[in-house]
Order: structure tokens, then sequence, then C-alpha cells
């Protein structure tokens, strides 16, 4: 009889990767020895017929999720733990780990209780012995616990002690102990804290090394811990960049005939390239802005340029070198190869839940992937999934997470989107059970009110405008900041369901979520209520302002998130527009210290950033086309110091100083003019005026002559 306990195939999806034996000391077959008299034989004081015994439990259960949950039931776990610690004995320990990892594998029940007794710490122990054949039936015992669909506790894994002998095995010159090694690291490799160890430990090393092996078996163990370890790990994708001869084998992997392996390379790929682009430009996926300003006096109004789109994306640096110039060309090409994978593996009926996602991923932020998807008739292939009589939660997230990619920037792809008429599974998104779906449907929506078009449109019907105002309730914060970002638009001015958004309470939750503690749902807040502010009626401002106390308005102004006091300023400016009754409105609301918040952000020695200083001085601007109190009343404060040193700033600030300037001196009726004009030569204005008259800017010259003649 061969005693060696593991044959030479490896683990398939499924399977159990332990072989069948008959034990010498019993003519019974051991599949229909009874329960009871095999337990019997673990607790015997004669080795040979616990080995025996051993054996009987682990060949019986194979394949049989009866026998699995007999014999669990039947208090076997414990019985074979206790025989796992056997110090003197190898083969008993071998035999235990097999056994507890075959009564674990495939039963909810099995892994529970192998859970429950200890089990897992168990093997782990037995990994420092000094017995190969030990360490080889500990580590695949493991892997079979970790294949579980539910999670399994990973500090055991990732404690000190344990951890470097696992990343050490991933070197194992026996293929099956180096897989399922892996198989153990990527289970273990969950969530960001889990990614960080990992990638210290040197995980990233071992399973490149596998990943360059010849083995497939090994690749593709390989992959799938890589395609877990790069997702959004900008260490590990240095690490593994930084490796020759990854990409050519990543781009081999791709043309491989197992479609599984060809979508864990383009898994791959795709987190290594949007990391790769993170630090240059990028499209963006933010809402729409709208930001309109009064710049001059006596009914002559100017409205600034404001953009439809804001595109000024924060930039990510990572420490370390970056990829290389080649590097960057081949993770291009990549890219389009990538895409041109997974467009051909959505047709695949069994990996069509996969694929959206990772779609979705690659392409959102590069408009040129985006356009080439829209070409090859991605919306489509989408559509055509989401169609389907019955989907999975997983479906249906990773296809509206792919449709909203799709759509994110182009108009063609909000076309391509509505004709494939699929608008409605989308709303059913919104009120789905599953809240990454509710997630991904507020995404598309999202992404379908970056177009004015649409906005215009009544597309978007009022219940759309009823489900968001109920979303930003919604228990998951991602549910919540797509939603908001989505009503972010739906306020604009020019909405066709603003009215409706309103109706449903979509003022008093964004105000609300103003004091959220997730940074991303203050910014979506009051990016919401900025744009909210943008040449509404008398009423709406007021409601405004009653649902925002100023001292909410003072907490956002000095928010830890640069991007959050940009939004709150720009609320503040416009709702300091368009007729005087509302800048006293604002001035009543902030009981006489909106100015002092105002000099806050002009002061050069608060270090404040130059896009709210801007906005800062364009609300200044606004102010100063109100009545005669309101002029005289930024002439008492420190503003008219603040815009000398704004008018001598050598940057985009110097304009709406000039503005300041033309408003506060607007030659008509009021009995202040004369005077403000005084005190502002006095001040050194004029001065400085003048020396903008050779201003690099022509806009900056032109207003500078009209605000010299001001002087006069």
């Amino acid at each position: 009889m061969n005693d060696r306990l593991w044959g030479q195939n490896t683990c398939k999806s499924g399977q159990e990767d332990l072989p069948t034996e008959r034990s010498s000391s019993t003519t019974t077959d051991p599949m229909v020895a009874r329960t009871a008299s095999v337990l019997e034989g673990l607790t015997s004081s004669d080795p040979a017929t616990r080995l025996s015994a051993l054996r009987q439990v682990k060949n019986q259960v194979i394949g049989s999720k009866a026998k699995k949950v007999a014999y669990v039931q039947a208090g076997a776990v414990p019985k074979i733990l206790e025989l796992l610690s056997s110090q003197d004995d190898p083969e008993l320990v071998v035999q235990s780990a097999a056994a507890l990892g075959s009564l674990a594998y495939g039963t909810p029940v099995g892994v529970e209780d192998v859970l429950q007794k200890g089990g897992l710490v168990g093997l782990v122990n037995v990994l420092s012995s000094s017995n190969a054949r030990v360490v080889e039936s500990a580590i695949r015992a493991l892997k079979l616990v970790y294949l579980q669909p539910a999670p399994v506790p990973t500090q055991p894994i990732l404690s000190p002690p344990v951890l470097p002998c696992i990343i050490s095995l991933l070197g194992s010159s026996t293929p099956e102990v180096a897989d399922a090694a892996a198989v153990v690291v990527t289970r273990c490799c969950r969530t960001p804290e889990e990614q960080l160890v990992l990638t210290q430990a040197g995980a990233v090393e071992g399973l490149v090394s596998l990943l360059l092996s010849t083995r497939q078996s090994s690749q593709a163990a390989a992959l799938e811990g890589l395609a877990q370890l790069v997702q959004a790990n900008p260490s590990a994708c240095q690490q593994v960049l930084g490796r020759p001869h990854v990409l050519d084998r990543l781009l081999t992997l791709l043309k491989e005939r197992v479609l599984s392996t060809r979508l864990l390379a383009a898994t791959c790929l795709t987190h290594l390239c949007s990391r790769a682009a993170a630090g240059g430009s990028s499209v963006s996926s933010r809402p729409v802005s709208e930001g309109g300003l009064t710049a001059a006096a006596s009914g002559q109004q100017v409205e600034q340029v404001h953009s439809c789109c804001d595109d000024d994306e924060d930039s990510v640096e990572e420490a370390g070198a970056g990829p290389s110039s080649h590097q960057l060309a081949q993770l291009e090409d990549a890219r389009r190869c990538t895409l041109t994978v997974l467009l051909r593996l959505l047709a695949d009926p069994g990996l069509c839940e996969q694929v959206p996602p990772v779609l979705a991923k690659l392409i959102e932020d590069s408009e040129e992937l985006q356009k080439a998807a829209l070409d090859a008739d991605a919306v489509r292939l989408l559509a055509a999934l989401l169609n389907s009589p019955s989907t999975s939660n997983t479906l249906r997230e990773g296809v509206l997470r792919g449709l909203g990619s799709l759509c994110m920037n182009r108009d063609e792809g909000r076309k391509q989107l509505i004709d494939s008429k699929v608008l409605k599974h989308i709303v059913r998104g919104l009120q789905d059970d599953c809240e990454r779906v509710r997630a991904a449907g507020a995404l598309c929506i999202m992404a379908l009110t970056r177009s004015v078009k649409t906005l215009r449109s009544t597309l978007l019907e009022t219940d759309v405008a009823e489900l968001l105002c109920k979303l930003i309730a919604d228990d998951s914060v991602d549910v919540q900041v797509n939603a908001a970002a989505a009503l972010c638009n739906l306020v604009l001015e020019f909405s066709s369901v603003k009215e409706a958004v309103l109706r449903h309470g979509a003022l008093q939750s964004l105000a609300g979520l103003t004091g959220s503690m997730v940074p991303t749902l203050r910014l979506h807040s009051c990016w919401a209520l900025r744009n909210l502010a943008y040449k509404s009626d008398t009423t709406i401002r007021r409601a405004l302002m009653k649902e925002l106390p100023w001292s909410t308005m003072r907490a956002l102004l000095n928010d830890s998130d640069e991007g959050v006091q940009e939004q709150a300023i720009c609320t503040l400016r416009n709702l300091c527009m368009d007729s005087p009754d509302h800048i006293t409105a604002a001035f009543e609301w902030a009981t006489h210290d909106l100015l002092a918040a105002l000099e806050e952000k002009l002061d050069p020695s608060r270090g404040v950033s130059s896009a709210i200083s801007l906005h800062a001085l364009f609300t200044v601007v606004n102010i100063l086309t109100g009545s005669e109190a309101h002029k005289e009343a930024v002439m008492c404060s420190n503003l008219p110091a603040l815009l000398l040193h704004h008018l001598r700033t050598p940057s985009d600030a110097r304009l709406p100083a000039v503005w300041c300037t033309i408003n506060l001196t607007w030659a008509d009726s009021s009995p202040g003019v004369a005077g403000r004009v005084r005190k502002l030569r006095e001040l050194g204005v004029e001065e400085q005026l003048r020396a903008l008259q050779q201003d690099p800017s022509l806009d900056v010259r032109e207003r500078v002559k009209t605000a010299l003649e001001q002087f006069r």
C-alpha cells in the first residue's frame, strides 16, 4: 500500500484535494462504517488504531456532506484536534490535519465547528513543525478552511509569528504547498489593513515569484492573490511594477485559454494601470457645479464664467518613484488590451458577474477608454445583462457601476444608455434591498445628471427625485454619497425636477448632512447647497439659511477638509448676489459676523488656499453691489487693507480685488462715494492700480482703467 497522503493533482474549485485511503486495520468498508465505532477508535490507546480511525474519518467524509455533518454532530472535531497536538507521531498529525480540512470544506456546520473548537489555531500551530509533511498537511488543510463562502478569521494567520511562515511557503519547491499558501494569503486580504500587513510582510514578492513560474496552477493562484493585494494599494502596485517581466507575463496571461485566468490577469492590470494613472490628469466624476457672481454696481452686473463640470480633481501623490516612461507606455498598451479582453468576456455566462466591476474600474479615469468602450457597443452589452430575466445582486451592481463609468463624462454614452431602455432598471436599483446595488444605481443617476441636456429634459421623472431624497438618509454611506452627488445636479436652476427635489425635503436633509462625520458627505451636501443657492428666489434662500444656522456655516468655513471649505464659501458667495435684499438677509443671518469670516479667508497670515481666497474676494464683490450700508460696512472693516494686499499679489485674485475697488467707488449719487475714494487713496489703492496698468492680463488692465477713472 502506498502510504503517501498527498496526490499530485492540485485542488480544483469545489473539490477536496484529499485522496482516499483504505485502512489496513479493518476489512469493513470505511464508507459504511458506523460513526460511533470509528470515533471510538480515535480515543484508543493503540496508536495504530487511532491512525486507522483517522483515515476512516477522512476517507468517509470526502465528497459526502451528509457524512461530514454526521461526524461533526457526533463530536469528531474535538477528538481530532486532540490528536493534532501529538508531539511524537508526525503521521498522526498529518492525518489529523487532513481530516480537519476535509470536515471543514464545503459544509457550513463543519467549518463552524472547526473554528469554534479552535481548529484554526491548531492548524496554525503545527505550521512551525520541522517535518515537511506535517507543514504540507497543515497548509493544505488551512486552504480548505479558507475556501469557504463565509469569512474566516484572519488574525491567526496575520499574527507576527505565523505570517512570515506563510509567506515563506509561497517559495516552497513543492507546488501544492506554494499554491495552498497563495490561497490562504488571498483569503486573508479583504481589507486595507490586511493589505498593508501582507504587503509589509513580503507577500507581493512571494506572489510575483509564483506568477513568473512556469506552472499554470501557481500562476492562477498568484493572479488571484495579486488581484486582491494591488487593489487601491499604491505600495503593492509599486512593488509589482518594480519587478521585471511582470507586465509581459500579465499580458501573456490575457491570452490564456482558460477564461478565468484571463479575467484575473485583466483585474491585476486594471488596478496597476489605475494606480499608475492616479498621479496624472484624470477625468472628472464630480457633480455639476454652478456659481454665478455679480461684479459691478449701478445696474452694471457682470456674471462671471461658471463651469458646468468641475475638472480640477486633486491629484494623488504617492511616495517613491513612479513607473518609468517605458512602463507607462506599456501600461497604456495594457489598458487597451485589457479593455478588449473584458468586452469579450462580457459574453461568457460564467464570468458575466465578475467582469462589469473590473470594466468600470478600468475606464473610470480615462475618457479615451470610455470612448473606445462606447464605440465597441459596451452600453448595449451591459444593458443586455441588466435586461436578463434573473440577475444577482453582484451582477446588478457591477452592470450599474459599469454603465455609470461609461456615461460619466460623455453625452454619447448617456444617449446610448437612454436608448438601451434600462432607465427603469436604474430606478429599480435605487429601491433595491442590496445597499451596493442602491449605491450603483445612484452613481448612474449622478452620471446622467452631469449633462445639462438631461437636466433640462423630463427624462428623469419626479419619482427619481423622491427616491434620491430618501437615499441620502440611507444606512449605507456609499449610497448617501452617490445620492447626494446626484442631488447636487438636480438642484441646479435649470433642472426640470428641482421643485420636486425641494418638495421632498432635500434641503432639510442636505443641511443635516453638513454635520456628517464623513468628509465626502459634507462635501457633497455643501456642494448641493451651493448649487441650490445660485439664482434662487427669496423663499429658497431664507429656507436655506433657516435650515443651515450661521454657526454651522462657520464650522464648514473652517472644516478640516479644504474641499468642504471651498464649497461653503461658494454657498456664501451665491447667497450674497442678485439684490441688496438678499445681501441684507445674509448679513442678518450671520449676525454681524459675515465680514469677519471673509477677513479670515483673505488674511495672508492664515495660510488659506488661493482658491478659497479667490471665492472670498468674489463674495466681497457681490456684497459691494448692494446698498450704501453694505459698502460702508466693508469700509469700516479690515477688508480694504486686505484688498490692497491682493492687488499686489501676482495671482488670479487681482481681478476680483479690482472689481471690489470699482464697486466701492462707482460714481453714482451715493453720498459716501467721495469719502470712500479718499480713504482708498490714503491706503495706497490708487497707486497700486496704476502699477497694474501693465498687467499681463487684458481683463485686469481693462478693469484697472475703469477703476482709475473712478478716482478722478
